[in-house]
């Protein structure tokens, strides 16, 4: 449970660099693909990856 926290910690560690570069050089223009990318994260990460690949396949 312990690993769980600390690699929870490091996700948004990151989540929010990416968000600090965004604000800091106003990249207002990538925001849609930052969702878009925590929206896939998040079908994966529920789904367990496995059956949602030919749903990603399709979509591209």
């Amino acid at each position: 449970m312990k690993a769980f926290y600390i690699n929870l910690k490091k996700t948004f560690t990151f989540l929010k660099e990416v968000w600090t570069l965004i604000v800091k050089n106003k990249k207002w223009w990538l925001i849609p693909f930052f969702i878009l990318l925590c929206m896939f994260a998040l079908m994966v990460a529920l789904v367990g990856g496995g059956a949602i690949l030919p749903a990603i396949y399709a979509i591209f």
